[in-house]
């Protein structure tokens, strides 16, 4: 073999050494940025800091191979940001209840539309080991036009749409899974299924809001145009004293069905039976 040809061969075989080596180094570097992103993957429900993902970004940009990759971390990263939070609601919800972006169940009952918020928290001492479950009755202003002491004309709904807002709130050393005191959670029925915990019982009472809400129409509202300005007022005066009675009972029998019952909560005495 000729110095000429030896030169050529050996050449030749560098070149394909060097080929093999820059191709290893790709695959290591595609194997290492995939893990990369099989890890980010992992760790979509607690997401990289800003800085993180983005070095995780070019990093992954600058290897070859990994367009794809690339391709795909935008829209899963939107999809995560469109997701509501996932939060604790003790009151249970049916499936036309819809989750808003605070985390808060939003459903009709009737023509009353409810929110039922995520479970919250009382740094309280009177709550300490205890838990508590109410509701909220919203309505907005009265509006109406007049003219010479007459009502001629609403320029809003009358009344108001009521929106009512249910809530538990548990106090320091309370969670859900404590076990029920008294009334629901204590009668024997809920004993044999296994409903013994504070947070079936607060639940029960959300329940009893929804329950008396679609059972019980609201109040009717008597001002109407052509009355004078005088009787509309006290027509509105009337309604929110037919609405403040409406809730008292509604608290009432929540009482008498959740808390007056099995072994009765102290304050039961003065309650009426269900």
């Amino acid at each position: 073999m000729s110095g000429q040809q030896h030169r050529s061969t050996k050449t030749a075989k560098n070149s394909k050494q060097a080929g093999q080596r820059t191709r290893t180094a790709r695959r290591r570097s595609c194997q290492s940025h995939e893990e990369q992103w099989a890890g980010m993957i992992d760790l979509r429900s607690a997401p990289l800091p800003t800085a993180q993902r983005q070095q995780l970004v070019a990093n992954i940009g600058h290897s070859q191979g990994n367009t794809h990759l690339l391709r795909m971390i935008t829209p899963i990263q939107r999809d995560d940001r469109e997701k509501p939070p996932t939060q604790p609601i003790t009151t249970p919800v049916d499936e036309t209840a819809t989750i808003n972006k605070r985390g808060a169940a939003e459903l009709k009952v009737g023509e009353i539309a409810v929110v039922v918020l995520p479970d919250g928290h009382s740094q309280a001492k009177k709550m300490r080991g205890k838990a508590h479950t109410s509701f909220k009755l919203k309505w907005g202003k009265f509006q109406y036009e007049s003219t010479r002491g007459a009502v001629t004309a609403v320029t809003e709904p009358v009344p108001p749409p009521i929106t009512v807002t249910i809530q538990t709130i548990y106090g320091p050393r309370a969670a859900a899974t404590d076990p029920s005191a008294y009334g629901r959670g204590t009668t024997e029925e809920d004993k044999q299924v296994g409903n013994t915990s504070l947070g079936f019982h607060e639940g029960r009472h959300g329940l009893d809001y929804l329950a008396y809400l679609k059972k019980e129409p609201l109040p009717a509202f008597a001002g109407a145009v052509g009355m004078s300005v005088k009787e509309f007022k006290q027509a509105i005066r009337a309604y929110r004293a037919a609405v403040a009675a409406y809730t008292k009972k509604m608290n009432e029998q929540s009482a008498a069905a959740t808390d007056c019952v099995g072994e009765k909560a102290d304050f039961c005495v003065e309650q009426p039976q269900p």
